[in-house]
């Protein structure tokens, strides 16, 4: 576990350092007594570590060090889970404040004796502490979330649908926590899925009502809840064997779960962040049997505007995705936060992110090694640390480096960004350099114990973004596999060019260049930054040499044709050539790659034994700009 320890706690502080963070906080919580203030407060110290102090000796954590705010809301959800289980008035209230600031004292008590010896170092197995409070954990999650918000290739649509999943997962989670019970319940609410720790008894009626809550706001996105009863001794003694039964009985019910297939009701509005979203301002039609415009699955109920003007009668589900749609600003907010820079333009379509080529690139992306991670959380400090820290840094690596690449300019579509998931829409001529630096700010905060690999699908902004996801899901496939097979300790990277909108044959299409790891795609972008700079060489040549090879397909009538190209223009073409193949860390040497074209990889099929460099050369001339 020591390889993979340092990515589920906090990095350690200098103890004057985290004295001083101690005493801030105290002085502010005795100057705020609003509850909502102080989550706001504790929330901030999300990665600094806790420790505890007894009898002014500071002690030390052995198993894993709990950030501060996981902590402090460990030990008010114990506070919690006490007080509804001797509260004799459904009238009385829990008094969150007063539990946060007696986590501060100097008081010690049998919670954060628990936390201490149970939860910071390995459990006493003999020990009964808090075995009388018995608790239910809730796990839930979205699942298939990509079906639901690509239904069409309406960005307003697959915006809508994105937003819709995170206001569920996170709003409406939170909002239904409030109102029943308290926000600390919540071990982690992101990225689709939800981790919760509530009173005994109370599982099923929260299983229920969020499975309720969430169909009635989305009404088609497929979600499904479960519970476990245990105690809280039992729950931090055996905590995988409990995940690993939450885990299993989530499978099953998904399995099980039966829906409608035309849902409605009458739901009106939502608000996400500070924007009222309404659902009846539109028209319902009296007439049965047409189908949606834009699912083309379900019964069509409602008449909508769409962007060219005309009106189309489209589903409840469609209706509610397109209403939400329309507000542009919900991950803007969250980029203006992550960068300090606020983005200009906002896209109304697709095609307002075209290069001057018209291509668009998505780009899909995930971590490596993540169930090594997580079959190595032991604690529910080391999940609300990682889930957090996760989520945290995906956002912060696409933003940041999205802002590092266009400036001023940035233009972008984020259609999913949540626990290791990336899902996002870029001008084609921006998308390699994005990508390698999301890929090089991931695998650096994670030191290389996790790493991620990305699928990029580049295409004319008329492509549906369906089949670029298609395409770029493959590729990401393809980029996984050469980071298993090779064993690298960095992420990997594989992309696709649609040249046309006829097709593309993923099985036929071979690159000499990709899929590479991360270091090799700087030393490519690198190099093209030399070459489109370079006054000897001429971009209509390097499409010349790639049509070339099309054509001919012969070797030897290649080889003949390079060399007398080369020989009659400049032999800088060669010199680049051997730049790119002396980048590729695995390229065994032979006599061809001297003459723009390499071996095909071991295992290939195909009528040539050999590629062409000069087609990825071509591609990354339009994936990085000219």
């Amino acid at each position: 576990m020591n390889n993979v320890l340092s990515v589920l706690s906090p990095p350690k502080i200098q103890k004057n350092e985290y004295e001083k963070i101690v005493k801030d906080i105290i002085s502010q919580l005795q100057s705020n007594s609003d509850a909502s203030g102080i989550r706001e407060l504790i929330n901030r110290y999300g990665d600094k570590p806790f420790s505890f102090i007894k009898s002014g000796n500071q002690l030390e954590n052995k198993r894993c060090a709990p950030s501060i705010r996981d902590a402090a809301s460990i030990y008010v959800l114990i506070k919690y889970l006490q007080y509804y289980k001797n509260k004799t008035s459904p009238g009385d209230s829990f008094n969150a404040p007063k539990h946060y600031m007696k986590f501060f004292s100097d008081e010690w008590d049998e919670a954060k004796d628990f936390i201490y010896n149970f939860m910071c170092n390995d459990p006493n197995t003999n020990s009964n502490l808090l075995s009388d409070i018995e608790i239910d954990i809730v796990s839930g999650s979205v699942y298939k979330i990509k079906r639901y918000f690509l239904e069409n290739s309406k960005i307003k649509d697959i915006r809508g649908g994105s937003a819709l999943i995170k206001y569920v997962n996170e709003d409406a989670t939170f909002d239904y926590l409030r109102k029943s019970y308290i926000e600390e319940c919540a071990i982690y609410c992101g990225g689709g899925n939800v981790l919760l720790v509530a009173p005994g008894g109370e599982g099923e009626e929260i299983c229920s009502a969020l499975e309720n809550k969430y169909s009635e706001i989305t009404l088609t996105a497929l979600n499904a809840f479960v519970y476990e009863r245990t105690n809280l001794n039992e729950f931090v003694k055996n905590y995988k064997g409990i995940m690993n039964r939450l885990n299993r009985k989530l499978d099953e019910r998904k399995k099980l779960k039966i829906y409608d297939i035309n849902p409605d009701n009458s739901i009106k509005m939502i608000t996400i962040g500070n924007v009222e979203i309404r659902f009846d301002n539109t028209d319902e039609i009296d007439e049965k049997g047409i189908v949606c415009h834009l699912c083309g699955v379900r019964d069509g109920k409602y008449k909508v505007r769409m962007p060219d003007g005309e009106t189309a009668v489209v589903c409840p589900s469609c209706q509610r995705k397109h209403e939400v749609g329309k507000e542009k600003t919900i991950f803007y907010d969250e980029y203006r936060d992550f960068t300090g820079s606020s983005v200009i333009k906002k896209i109304g379509s697709i095609i307002e992110l075209g290069d001057e080529n018209g291509h668009v690139a998505v780009i899909y992306a995930d971590g490596n090694n993540m169930g090594n991670v997580v079959k190595n959380i032991e604690t529910p400090f080391q999940h609300m640390y990682f889930s957090r820290t996760l989520d945290r840094t995906t956002k912060e690596c696409v933003y940041k480096s999205v802002y590092e690449v266009m400036k001023d300019e940035a233009m972008f579509e984020a259609i999913a960004l949540g626990g290791d998931d990336i899902f996002i829409v870029v001008p084609g001529d921006k998308s390699l350099e994005i990508t390698n630096k999301i890929i090089e700010k991931f695998d650096s905060k994670f030191e290389n114990k996790m790493t991620m690999s990305a699928g990029i699908c580049i295409a004319k902004s008329t492509t549906p973004i369906k089949t670029m996801f298609e395409v770029a899901q493959a590729m990401l496939r393809s980029a996984k596999k050469y980071s298993r097979e090779g064993n690298n300790s960095e992420g990997t990277v594989d992309i696709q060019l649609i040249r046309s909108n006829i097709g593309t044959d993923l099985q036929e299409s071979e690159s000499s260049l990709f899929p590479a790891v991360n270091s090799e795609l700087s030393s490519y972008l690198e190099i093209m930054r030399s070459l489109k700079t370079d006054s000897k060489i001429k971009s209509s040549q390097i499409y010349k040499f790639s049509n070339a090879w099309r054509i001919m397909k012969n070797p030897m009538e290649f080889q003949l044709f390079y060399l007398y190209q080369v020989a009659r223009l400049s032999s800088r073409y060669n010199d680049y050539t051997q730049r790119f193949l002396n980048s590729i860390k695995s390229l065994e040497d032979n006599p061809y790659r001297y003459c723009g074209l390499m071996h095909r990889k071991s295992g290939s099929s195909g009528g040539s034994d050999y590629i062409c460099l000069w087609d990825d050369i071509t591609l990354l001339m339009d994936a990085s700009g000219r």
